[in-house]
């Protein structure tokens, strides 16, 4: 995933702190007094601690749940949406979550599909104010005719987001944003947000194919990032150009010409 890539919000974000810059730098043009000047750079570095702060909110930024204490399952479970549970979950020598689907024995037996989830147990904050989820998935033996990140409002709207899985016996990283744009299906968009307020249950939902074989699959490395991919950049960026900014200001009212600019002498 491209740490630097913008999202919505991370552009709001940049517009505003980008009308920032120019408002600091324009002040020696509007000649304000010297006695402004220390007022002036300490909002600025009281904004920026603001938005520091804020990104990184959530205890949980960096930590993945890599069930590497077997035989726990740290906290999941799970529920198929028809019939009885049909997979099995174990802890192998705290490796990962695997997700066992035992063979169908007729063509009348329930489908195999599960949802397997954590009951908010991993995050205890506004799931509003994190920027998505990331994970691990396998596929042992069967690619799955369907998989999707699962959650489960409060107000018990559940929503799936797919992803494709396109390997066997090969592990796969994956991200998915908490956006309704992303392709979140369940609701209404003004659904999503408020239940992203209070999440009852979230994981992956995964469907084996029509055959009659045993089917498995893992789980790892789930982890919730926070900020959005690319905000931190910006803020570099931005505070890197009004500081180039000031710079430049600063030698032409010295009278010392900018790099790059005048004759140049041996």
């Amino acid at each position: 995933m491209d740490m630097c890539a913008y999202t919505d919000h991370s552009w709001s974000i940049l517009q505003t702190l980008t009308k920032l810059r120019r408002s600091l730098s324009d002040f020696r043009v509007a000649k304000v007094r010297q006695t402004s000047r220390p007022f002036l750079w300490g909002a600025t570095v009281a904004v920026f601690i603001s938005l520091a702060t804020n990104l990184n909110a959530s205890p949980t930024v960096g930590v993945s749940e890599t069930w590497s204490s077997p035989p726990s399952l740290a906290g999941w479970t799970n529920s198929a949406p028809i019939g009885t549970t049909l997979a099995t979950l174990t802890n192998p020598a705290g490796e990962y979550l695997r997700i066992q689907f035992d063979a169908r024995d007729n063509p009348g037996d329930p489908p195999i599909e599960d949802t397997v989830y954590t009951q908010g147990l991993s995050y205890t904050g506004s799931y509003a104010e994190v920027a998505g989820v990331g994970f691990s998935f396998l596929a042992e033996d069967f690619l799955p005719s369907a998989s999707a990140v699962y959650m489960r409002g409060s107000s018990g709207t559940e929503w799936e987001r797919a992803f494709t899985v396109s390997q066997v016996d090969n592990w796969e990283s994956f991200s998915v944003a908490f956006d309704y744009s992303d392709g979140w299906v369940g609701g209404t968009e003004a659904q999503f947000l408020n239940d992203l307020t209070d999440i009852d249950a979230i994981g992956v939902y995964v469907s084996g194919p029509l055959n009659f074989d045993p089917q498995d699959y893992g789980l790892d490395n789930w982890s919730y990032y926070v900020p959005e991919p690319g905000t931190l950049c910006m803020l570099a960026a931005v505070f890197a150009s009004f500081g180039m900014t000031m710079l430049r200001r600063r030698r032409l009212h010295a009278g010392i010409p900018p790099v790059g600019f005048g004759p140049r002498t041996a």
